[in-house]
């Protein structure tokens, strides 16, 4: 060990430390080797000290680990995950995104408002003007320009550059400047701030781009990019990269003056070198350590779960027999029991949910609350409904409801035509069989609906073959999940547009088909309402319309797993993106 060794190194000066023996030739000779001897030997002591250090928990230090080995951490070359873990370090968007799903400026003085003309919106295109804050530099003392965001917006846009900016060049109409306000024009409002707009350099940039492309790629302005952010590169590797903090961040100085992130190729080894104390927080999570947080008991380490972007939830294909019934989409909703399904699926695999909204979104008002898995209800609601379970556990067609529930609520006015079939139909739980949480929860589904005396039947497929059969309308059930950040429209999902069609080569996400006249209506307002506040309000009432339809049923989130060295302070995960999000408000306790 490192004590035992300077206790040797020790020894060993005390030997060869020099004794009068009476001849001064002689001990001038021995105090030169002497002298040369402590300097190498105490050289060694550091080093020896400073390699058994370098891998061990320091307060002036924070080591993170993430899974995959990015190409750059240019936020213009590479946007994936990985890489976004140093990226939004040292460079931030005009608009980004609070833990409460808030819409905050960052880099820009202010968000857009209708009340000071910096806004215009309706349902198909929406204008904002930004300005920027004055005291933005980048890392070597240059101000922050507008011109550097719309030289990061053109170089994004190039064809050498597009691949990685797909959505961005969808989405955005156009982007300029008048005067001093950078002017966006884009297909929807709420997009505009989930468009991650970011600045380069336009005075190191500028040239190589306009002259030969394909060489800008390799000056070390690419390499090595300036920060506008709380930190900036010090050094790089194919293994990690150390971050330092920057003097000339407009923000408050990072607590932490060292950030060091380090890739891995999978969870489990990323989760070996936390226990190594090699990285002090990881969202690479083995299973069976998410699944199991009494693996990490007495070892200072703590596991927590943030919901994720991932929203499962029960689809009812509400354009064909049985599940064109409102009735009986009631009734399977109402025996659908979320706490056996989370309980079953465990921590690391669900989180319930009353809605299909992100539970990190502004003024969130859970729906589809009235379904709480109440067997009495759902058989009653199975008693109105055109449909009876017969003997095989299949559904039969019946020439109408039952007598004894007359005094039934009558079903809303949006209620679908019932085309009934002339022979039982065979109910199926269509699901991804490549997501196992998804096997598991239509097992589940299968023993609830078993108590209304409906057999199910699971129906699993390879991911492309599901996608089709579920796109084509080929489905009566379908368990779907749905990706909802924070800003996510219901038009995304709910709309007649978003229905999978022809029209969109079967990519929308109206699997229900479910769309009524006044839905849409309300859509086109909670479009064109760019304020959240303004927005929650229409968002609560188009809900309560997915409730008394039941078009869908939310069932829970998967979460997103972290792993930290117990004593990390200001750690917030947000619902998406990555774990390093606000590193700057970190702090060892």
């Amino acid at each position: 060990s490192c004590r035992h060794l300077r206790r040797a190194l020790v020894l060993h000066l005390a030997l060869l430390w020099p004794r009068s023996n009476g001849r001064r030739r002689h001990a001038l000779r021995v105090r030169r080797i002497a002298t040369l001897a402590r300097v190498t030997l105490c050289a060694m002591i550091l080093l020896c000290a400073s390699g058994c250090t370098a891998s061990r928990f320091s307060p002036l230090r924070v080591r993170i680990g993430v899974v995959g080995h990015p190409t750059s951490v240019n936020p213009l070359l590479d946007r994936s995950l990985a890489a976004r873990a140093v990226e939004d370090l040292i460079s931030r968007p005009l608009v980004d995104w609070n833990a409460d799903g808030e819409a905050v400026a960052c880099l820009a003085s202010a968000l857009p408002s209708p009340s000071n003309g910096s806004f215009r919106g309706s349902a198909q295109r929406a204008t904002c003007g930004f300005s920027l804050r004055p005291d933005i530099r980048w890392s070597d003392g240059r101000p922050v320009t507008t011109d550097d965001f719309l030289f990061a917006y053109r170089a994004a846009i190039h064809p050498l550059f597009a691949a990685t900016h797909a959505a961005r060049s969808r989405l955005v109409l156009s982007f300029d400047l008048r005067g001093s306000t950078l002017v966006l024009n884009a297909t929807r409002s709420p997009v505009i701030d989930s468009l991650d707009l970011f600045a380069l350099p336009e005075h190191l940039l500028e040239g190589p781009l306009t002259r030969d492309p394909t060489h800008m790629m390799e000056l070390p302005a690419m390499q090595k990019p300036l920060s506008d952010g709380p930190y900036l590169l010090f050094s790089t590797s194919s293994t990690e990269v150390r971050l330092k903090r920057n003097p000339m961040s407009p923000t408050p100085p990072a607590h932490i003056p060292e950030v060091t992130v380090r890739y891995f190729d999978t969870p489990d080894q990323a989760w070996t070198a936390l226990q190594k104390d090699q990285i002090d927080i990881t969202d690479a999570v083995p299973s069976d350590v998410a699944s199991e947080p009494s693996i990490t008991a007495g070892k200072a380490i703590t596991v927590g779960y943030t919901p994720g972007s991932r929203c499962v939830a029960l689809v009812f294909n509400t354009r064909r027999p049985p599940t064109s019934d409102l009735w009986l989409r009631r009734a399977l909703a109402q025996s659908a029991r979320r706490s056996e399904l989370t309980g079953a699926l465990g921590p690391s695999s669900a989180i319930p949910t009353d809605s299909w909204l992100s539970p990190l979104r502004h003024a969130y008002v859970p729906s589809f609350s009235i379904f709480r898995g109440d067997i009495s209800e759902a058989r009653r609601d199975l008693r109105a409904s055109h449909w009876k379970a017969d003997s095989t556990g299949g559904l039969s067609p019946r020439s109408q409801p039952a007598p004894s529930v007359a005094a039934s609520p009558s079903p809303p006015a949006t209620t679908s035509p019932v085309a009934l079939s002339q022979t039982a139909i065979e109910p199926v739980i269509l699901y991804d069989s490549d997501s196992p949480d998804m096997a598991l929860a239509a097992t589940q589904l299968q023993k609830s609906w078993l108590r209304l005396g409906i057999r199910f039947n699971l129906y699993g497929r390879p991911h492309a073959t599901y996608l089709a059969r579920v796109r084509s309308g080929q489905f009566t059930v379908a368990l779907q999940a749905l990706v909802v950040y924070p800003w996510t429209e219901p038009s995304t999902y709910f709309s007649k547009e978003s229905i999978p069609r022809d029209t969109n080569n079967f990519h929308g996400n109206n699997l229900s088909r479910w769309s009524t006249p006044p839905d849409e209506r309300l859509l086109g307002r909670i479009a064109q309402a760019f304020s959240p506040d303004a927005a929650a309000p229409l968002i609560a009432r188009q809900q309560n319309l997915m409730v008394a339809a039941v078009p869908l049923l939310p069932l829970y989130y998967t979460p997103l797993v972290s792993a930290f060295r117990t004593g990390l302070q200001g750690f917030v995960r947000r619902s998406f993106g990555p774990i390093s999000w606000k590193v700057e408000n970190w702090s060892w306790k």
